[in-house]
């Protein structure tokens, strides 16, 4: 089944990638990873967890349980007003999601290289945070955009912002098949509607394809002799 990665919307924030063009990408950010490059490690971060990018960048390490493999999003980092740990978006955005070991083995290497570089420079993570650069200070939506943008042209695919990260996951998720509820769960959405909305196109993309897997299935149901 293919991502098409298009939604018929004029909204920078809705568009996202197809399944081909993000082994692209994740291809591409693999060739130069070193934690200096932080932007890379929030985007790889973003698509493997559809994580919002305020809840990202909020992420501290205790939340990180590196033994049962999972993350815990119970606040986000606030840009606007107070530069410093805020709510999250509602009640429902604070969840505990499972993180694969790629992805944990990254985090586990920034880990280490935020201790190696305490011990070298004398900087302090005062906040906890796991994705900061080298100078132990916050990383902004527009860095990153910079990085991704940049990313996407240098490999040819359509260029997206962090936010279309969060719906390539949300995409993926649902043509591989996994149930809308997990899904609406994993994003922290209020409920199962909000989901439906957000992904309609997604939803009739797919049920077009299974339409047509079911009149393959009586068309060989007749053929049958």
């Amino acid at each position: 089944m293919i991502i098409k990665g298009e939604v018929e919307t004029k909204s920078e924030e809705l568009k996202y990638l197809n399944f081909d063009e993000v082994k692209k990408l994740v291809a591409e950010i693999k060739k130069d990873m070193k934690p200096r490059y932080i932007s890379r490690y929030i985007i790889l971060f973003a698509i493997a967890t559809g994580a919002r990018f305020s809840e990202i960048m909020g992420l501290t390490w205790d939340c990180v349980d590196f033994k049962n493999k999972t993350v815990t999003i119970n606040k986000t980092w606030d840009f606007k007003d107070k530069n410093d740990f805020s709510d999250t978006k509602t009640f429902d955005s604070k969840r505990t999601i499972t993180i694969d070991d790629e992805t944990l083995n990254m985090l586990k290497e920034l880990r280490k290289h935020q201790n190696e570089l305490a011990m070298k420079t004398g900087l302090r993570n005062t906040k906890n945070l796991v994705f900061i650069n080298s100078k132990m200070e916050i990383v902004t939506n527009n860095a990153v955009n910079k990085t991704l943008r940049a990313l996407c042209k240098k490999i040819g695919i359509k260029t997206i912002t962090c936010h279309g990260l969060r719906h390539t996951h949300a995409s993926m998720l649902l043509y591989k098949g996994v149930n809308i509820k997990y899904v609406s769960r994993r994003l922290g959405h209020k409920d199962i509607v909000t989901t439906l909305q957000t992904y309609s196109h997604v939803l009739d993309e797919m049920e077009q394809k299974e339409s047509r897997q079911v009149d393959l299935a009586m068309e060989e149901l007749y053929r049958a002799k």
